[in-house]
């Protein structure tokens, strides 16, 4: 094991025994990144000249020309991007700025595209509630070969001839010093003299005002086969490495800084956590990380990857840092945590297949958590025994509540503290709804965060579509372990989600164009839940299952997409489910539903279900009559175009108004109720008008 070099351990740790609160130093010199690669050599200038000059003669002709010139555009899915929607002029350009340089990739070239009524260095006002009138699409893929087709991400086949061997990696990480030195080694071979890797995210600003006076994580040393790579940080965050040789070459990258991540975390000062760390090819398979992991004594080193075999837990490096080794077969960066101590390792095990570790600080007794464990894995079941997983407690996590990678989940301690002290809060207080409402949240997220297994981790997921089909699918499965009530809670929070974006929402869910924020979120987690709890309530909750099931072993090992669920649905619920999914999946937006013209006569309640979306979506409905908060009377009703006319028995206890959809079970926004008419409500009198 080899020692770190001076400088680098006083970045560290201060050499003072036991460290200090000394700020570290600026790390070294960052590797210059170019404008383009010595092997593009003109190319891209040409390129990026026809381009330019075919998009603005296509701009010239309109919005649907530009429209029609994006690959993922189909008759079904419509405008890509909502240009034919858009009032002219739309001007439309690429964009490049070192050292996000454009690169060629296959036969085309990977850069920025500007796409809108202004330029993305437009400073007018827009309105609040319109729309961008610019859309930059980071690192679009035009193919000249194919008349200056534009894909908004890289089609993934163009990755296929990129191989990594095997990649090992050195990591010395302080919690105290929030910093990361990383060393990377890619043994690797291209076909083409072209290796393209997600990039860490070099350069990022430090919000923390706590943090050491730095200029970013970087890239400090970059060599192939020992001589300096030939490389540029390429639009859309690509690291790109040109000029190798065929056969293997191994490749060696140095990453050093604080780490790029850093939210409530780094503030806390008792977790440290790498994401988005390692490079790797794009949509590449799995392979062997070896990761060696040096830290102080008394910080904890929780990984994804197994422990490899024979390491010795008590081994230190020349300095005194403990040494911790990972191993394991992966397509994704592994997740390393360092926490601020020891932790409690309590196990719970089903005897069928289904293990979970709880890792917490303090312990959590394990016991207590039992019930919901087992009601999450029950609920699961259907889909499989999720195996051993290993689930860890942290003071904060970056972004939402949860997060999965290979076995391990990373959850908030205050969930798996409501998971574990049930619905009366472990007190009695079982009519607290704040404490009924957090247990059922957690359980929620732990049924979601273990349906990953099968989401994402069997089945591989690639982000090229609006919406996330792993987390829409995890999402929904996860209310298998809601009872009814709470299931109902959630879909409505799914629904109120959507509706607050759908003003936005321009894209088909299944379409290959990057989305992000609030938008991304209520595709996936809403929109997408919201339409497989659809699909559920057309097929029955057996064959869902069943066609889940379907799709997981088809899908082992494989990244997957949208459709691949649809023709899981055919294969198991038949043509008519699949077509009916299919054209959810490639339509854009989401019915408006209302409710119209509502009369009560002769013990009848008749009104009018409307929808704006043009063509109609094709959907069944729940129709509840309410009196006041009591359900009166239920209907499933199939809606018939733009305007459904239904007709209804008035219930014989009167009723003072109708509600479409009132479980949310269907991707729809407005508001779909109405009033009766007053005197519908004194009820009695099924036969009166």
């Amino acid at each position: 094991m080899r020692s770190l070099a001076p400088a680098a351990l006083i970045a560290l740790c201060g050499c003072a025994a036991g460290g200090d609160a000394r700020p570290a130093p600026v790390p070294d010199t960052p590797v210059p990144l170019p404008c383009t690669l010595a092997d593009d050599a003109g190319r891209v200038h040409g390129y990026r000249m026809a381009l330019d000059e075919t998009l603005r003669f296509e701009a010239g002709r309109g919005a649907d020309a530009v429209a029609a010139m994006f690959a993922e555009q189909s008759a079904e899915m419509g405008d890509v991007l909502g240009l034919a929607t858009r009032r002219d002029p739309v001007r439309v350009s690429t964009l490049v700025t070192c050292p996000d340089a454009p690169f060629l990739l296959g036969s085309g070239v990977v850069t920025d595209v500007v796409v809108g009524l202004a330029t993305a260095i437009d400073d007018g006002a827009v309105d609040v509630g319109d729309e961008l009138r610019s859309v930059v699409l980071r690192g679009a893929y035009a193919d000249w070969s194919d008349g200056w087709r534009i894909h908004v991400t890289p089609p993934r086949d163009l990755f296929a001839g990129m191989q990594v061997l095997t990649t090992r990696a050195e990591a010395w990480l302080s919690i105290g010093r929030r910093w990361a030195t990383i060393d990377v080694t890619m043994t690797v071979m291209v076909d083409d003299h072209r290796l393209v890797l997600t990039a860490p995210p070099l350069e990022a600003a430090v919000q923390d005002r706590g943090a050491p006076l730095h200029a970013g994580f970087r890239l400090v040393t970059a060599t192939a086969a020992g001589r300096p790579a030939d490389l540029a940080l390429g639009t859309g965050g690509y690291l790109v490495i040109g000029s190798l040789p065929r056969g293997p070459v191994e490749l060696r990258l140095r990453f050093e800084g604080p780490v790029p991540l850093l939210g409530d975390n780094h503030a806390e000062a008792r977790l440290l956590e790498l994401s988005r760390w390692l490079p790797a090819v794009p949509f590449g398979p799995p392979g062997m990380v070896d990761v060696t992991v040096h830290h102080p004594r008394d910080e904890e080193l929780v990984a994804s990857l197994p422990a490899a075999p024979g390491r010795d837990d008590g081994e230190r490096d020349a300095q005194g840092w403990a040494v911790t080794r990972v191993r394991g077969v992966t397509d994704r960066d592994p997740a390393l945590l360092l926490l601020d101590g020891r932790s409690g390792v309590r196990s719970w095990d089903d005897g069928a297949g289904s293990r979970i570790d709880v890792i917490a600080s303090p312990p959590l007794p394990v016991e207590a958590c039992a019930p919901a464990l087992a009601r999450v894995v029950r609920a699961l079941a259907p889909l499989g025994p999720v195996g051993r997983v290993r689930v860890v407690a942290v003071p904060s996590v970056f972004g939402r509540h949860g997060r999965r990678a290979d076995d391990l989940v990373v959850v908030l301690r205050s969930v798996l503290v409501d998971l574990c002290s049930g619905e009366d809060g472990g007190g009695g207080r079982v009519g607290d709804d704040g404490v009924r409402r957090r247990h059922v949240e957690a359980v929620d997220l732990l049924a979601h965060e273990l349906a990953h297994g099968w989401f994402g981790r069997e089945v591989r997921a690639a982000d090229d579509e609006a919406a996330a089909w792993w987390e829409a699918a995890a999402e929904y499965v996860a209310t298998w372990a809601l009872d009814d009530v709470a299931a109902a809670e959630v879909r409505r929070e799914w629904l109120d989600d959507y509706a607050e974006v759908a003003h936005r929402d321009l894209f088909a869910m299944a379409q290959r164009i990057p989305t992000a924020g609030k938008l991304r979120d209520a595709l996936s987690y809403g929109k997408g839940a919201l339409l497989l709890t659809a699909l559920e309530d057309r097929i029955g909750r057996d064959r869902m299952a069943a066609m889940l099931r379907y799709f997981v072993a088809s899908g082992q090992g494989r990244i997957a997409s949208w459709l691949d669920l649809v023709a899981a649905t055919q294969a198991v619920a038949g043509l008519p489910a699949a077509q009916w999914l299919q054209r959810w999946l490639t339509a854009i937006g989401a019915p408006e539903l209302g409710v119209r013209d509502v009369t009560v006569a002769g013990g009848r309640l008749r009104f009018a279900i409307t929808q704006d979306a043009s063509p109609p979506f094709d959907a069944a409905v729940d129709v509840a009559v309410m009196d006041g908060e009591r359900l009166a009377s239920y209907a499933h009703v199939a809606l018939s175009g733009a305007r459904t006319a239904v007709d209804l028995a008035l219930p014989r206890g009167g009723a003072t108004r109708v509600v479409v959809d009132p479980w949310s079970r269907l991707p729809r926004f407005g508001v779909a109720e109405a009033d009766l008419p007053a005197r519908a409500a004194r009820g009695g009198a099924a036969g009166g008008d």
